[in-house]
C-alpha cells in the first residue's frame, strides 16, 4: 500500500523540472493531546470519511534531490489538481491516532458490504489539504535505485466535523503537521508525507473546539447496550377514545426520524417523550434526531430494541411538544377501517396519511402482523397504523412488492406485541 500510495503521489503527480528548490519545512510539532478518560461513553462516536488533496495544477512544493549530500536536482510541481486520494492510509493514521487518545471511531475499513457500526457515528470528520510542502531525497539515485528514499514534509489540512444529529458542519479547524524520514528506506518519502498527515490530526486532536464537541457532559443520559437492554418498565400512556379519528390532531403525535444516512417514522406513546419507531429504522445509532409538526426538533436517546421484533423505544429531550397517541391493544375485526401515517420516500412527505382496511392477520417466523391494504412506502417505517377513532393498533414495519410496484399488502406490528417485546407496560394516565 505504501508503494502504491507513493507511485499515486509522487511518481504520477508530481514533476520534475529544472533545478530544484528546496521548501522551507517548519521543524515545529504538535503537542500530544492529552487522552480522554478510558472508560466507556465518555466521547461520542465519530467516524473519519476521507481526506483530499486541494492543491492548484502546477504548484511547486518542494525539490527531489539525489546522492548521498542530498543535493537538489529539480523541482517537485502538483500535477494532481483536486484529487481523493486512497483514503485506507490516511484512515488507518487517523485510527491509531484516535486510539492513542482513547476516542470511539466507529466503522470498519475492512468492511465489503454496508457497516451497520457506522450509525453509531453522531459526528463526521472530513479534512482537505491545502498546503503541502516536501522535500524527498533519493541517495542511491546514481545506482539507479529510486525506492529508497528519506525526506520531509509539511502540510496544512483545513477539517470539517458534520454532526448528523443537527444535520449541518458545525465546526471549521485547521492544522498544520510536519513530517520527516531521516534514514534512507523503502517508500520514505511518502512516508514523510503520511507522518505530516499524523501530526496534524494531532493538532486537531488537540484543538479545544474539537474536544468539546467530542466529550460527553456530566448530565448526559447514555445507554449502553440496547439489544440487551430488557428492564422492564411503566409508562402512563392514554387509554384509547371513541368518537370520530381527528387526523390533524394525531399528526401533532408523529415525527420523521433521522438516522444515519437516512430516515423513517416514528410516533409518541406517553407525555414524558418515549416513543417508539422500528429497529431497522435506528439500526446501531445511540442517538437520533426526531422532527414533529412545525419542524420542532429534538435530539432522542435509543433506549432499546428488540431486532427480531424490529422495534425500537426512543427517549427524547426537551419534547414537551410532543403529544401521546392513546394506545389501543385490542384485536381489530378483519375489514375495521385503518390509517396510515408517515414520511414516505423523503423527509418533506412527512405526516402522509393514507388509508385501508384490515385485510387479516398473519405471522413471520412466529411473530404476529396485521395485514392492510394501507399503503406504506420506505420511510413510512415506524409510523403508527390507527383505528377510526386515532388510537395506536399497529407500527409499520414491512410490505410486498412485486417487480417493484405495489401489491396491497403491508404489514404492521401489532402495539400491544411491540411494547411487550420491549419489555414496556402501560398503565392509565392519570
Amino acid at each position: 500500500m505504501i508503494n502504491a500510495l507513493r507511485t499515486t503521489v509522487l511518481a504520477g503527480l508530481l514533476a520534475l523540472a529544472g533545478c530544484g528548490t528546496p521548501a522551507q519545512i517548519s521543524n515545529i510539532k504538535n503537542p500530544e493531546p492529552e487522552a480522554f478518560a478510558q472508560f466507556e461513553k465518555t466521547v461520542h462516536p465519530i467516524q473519519f470519511k476521507k481526506i483530499v488533496v486541494h492543491l492548484d495544477r502546477g504548484q511547486h512544493i518542494g525539490a527531489i534531490e539525489a546522492g548521498l549530500a542530498c543535493v537538489p536536482h529539480g523541482d517537485l510541481a502538483w500535477r494532481g489538481g483536486r484529487l481523493a486520494l486512497d483514503p485506507r492510509e490516511f484512515d488507518e493514521i487517523f485510527r491509531e491516532e484516535a486510539s492513542k487518545i482513547h476516542l470511539d471511531i466507529v466503522g470498519d475499513p475492512d468492511a465489503l458490504f454496508q457497516d451497520p457500526d457506522t450509525w453509531r457515528a453522531e459526528y463526521l470528520v472530513a479534512g482537505q489539504i491545502t498546503e503541502l510542502k516536501a522535500n524527498a531525497c533519493y541517495p542511491m539515485a546514481g545506482f539507479g535505485n529510486l525506492t529508497s528514499a528519506k525526506g520531509e514534509a509539511e502540510i496544512k489540512v483545513d477539517w470539517q466535523v458534520y454532526s448528523r444529529l443537527d444535520r449541518e458542519v458545525i465546526a471549521k479547524i485547521s492544522t498544520r503537521g510536519t513530517g520527516e524520514v531521516s534514514e534512507s528506506q523503502a517508500g520514505g518519502d511518502t512516508l514523510a508525507i503520511l507522518d505530516a498527515f499524523a501530526d496534524a490530526t494531532q493538532g486537531l486532536f488537540a484543538n479545544k473546539g474539537f474536544r468539546e464537541i467530542v466529550r460527553r457532559s456530566d448530565d448526559e443520559e447514555v445507554i449502553s447496550d440496547s439489544e440487551s437492554h430488557r428492564s422492564r418498565i411503566v409508562l402512563a400512556v392514554n387509554a384509547p377514545k371513541g368518537g370520530q379519528i381527528d387526523l390533524a390532531s394525531a399528526q401533532e403525535s408523529i415525527v420523521t426520524v433521522f438516522a444515519g444516512g437516512g430516515h423513517g417514522s416514528g410516533f409518541a406513546i406517553s407525555n414524558d417523550g418515549y416513543l417508539l419507531t422500528n429497529s431497522h429504522v435506528v439500526e446501531n445509532a445511540e442517538r437520533v434526531l426526531v422532527r414533529g409538526p412545525s419542524g420542532m426538533e429534538a435530539k432522542a436517546n435509543v433506549l432499546s430494541t428488540d431486532r427480531r421484533r424490529d422495534i425500537a423505544l426512543l427517549k427524547a429531550e426537551n419534547a414537551g411538544w410532543l403529544q401521546p397517541l392513546p394506545i389501543r391493544s385490542e384485536r381489530l375485526g378483519v375489514g375495521s377501517e385503518v390509517y396510515a401515517v408517515g414520511s414516505p420516500y423523503l423527509p418533506a412527505l412527512e405526516h402522509t396519511v393514507t388509508k385501508g382496511i384490515v385485510s387479516g392477520y398473519r405471522e413471520d417466523r412466529g411473530y404476529p402482523l396485521i395485514q392492510s391494504d394501507a399503503a406504506i412506502n420506505p420511510g413510512n417505517s415506524g409510523g403508527p397504523l390507527l383505528d377510526d377513532q386515532g388510537n395506536v393498533v399497529g407500527l409499520a414495519v414491512s410490505s410486498f412488492r412485486s417487480g417493484g410496484g405495489e401489491t396491497g399488502i403491508n404489514f404492521f406490528i401489532p402495539i400491544s406485541d411491540g411494547l411487550r417485546r420491549l419489555g414496556v407496560d402501560t398503565a392509565p394516565e392519570a
